[in-house]
């Protein structure tokens, strides 16, 4: 059974909505959108977690100079914004950049690994496969650092015990 279809909850009087209301282009989402906006979180939440397990898995670590790298590249778009270039240059920052650029490396391993599987698959009508970069070297697990990274899930059991309870 599905809820039925409302824009505001009844206990919330109109004087706290209309700032809300007044903000948002489209006004209130109804309950419809808000189930969509929901299950469209929990697939991109899914997504950023298994990647995370993925890349915990296979031992991938990101190289410092790649983090270097990035936070050069933002920096243009931050500059004068004092509590974002304080974020980039904090360990909190540079822990965000590793996990996001952590889940990146993975989904380019994951392609050029099945690439490599397929040489065919490559299409003709394109140009030529560009040479497996560098960086894709240093993601194999025996090339990478001993050790854990912030971004590595924290998980106590494999996932067959979790699911077997």
């Amino acid at each position: 059974m599905k809820p039925p279809s409302s824009t505001v909850p009844a206990h919330t009087s109109e004087a706290t909505l209309a700032p809300v209301v007044s903000a948002l282009p489209g006004g209130l989402p109804t309950l419809d959108q808000l189930f969509d906006f929901a299950a469209d979180a929990e697939r991109r939440a899914r997504t950023l977690l298994v990647l995370s397990a993925v890349a915990g898995a296979e031992g991938i670590q990101v190289p410092e100079e790649l983090i270097d790298e990035e936070v050069r590249r933002a920096q243009p778009q931050v500059q004068g914004q004092r509590k974002l270039e304080a974020y980039l240059a904090s360990e909190r920052g540079r822990r965000a950049i590793r996990a996001s650029l952590r889940r990146s490396l993975v989904v380019e391993k994951i392609v050029e690994d099945w690439f490599d599987g397929n040489p065919g698959a490559w299409p003709a009508w394109g140009p030529e496969r560009p040479p497996r970069p560098a960086v894709s070297a240093a993601l194999s697990p025996a090339a990478s650092p001993a050790g854990g990274s912030a971004d590595a899930p924290k998980a106590k059991r494999s996932p067959a015990k979790r699911s077997a309870k």
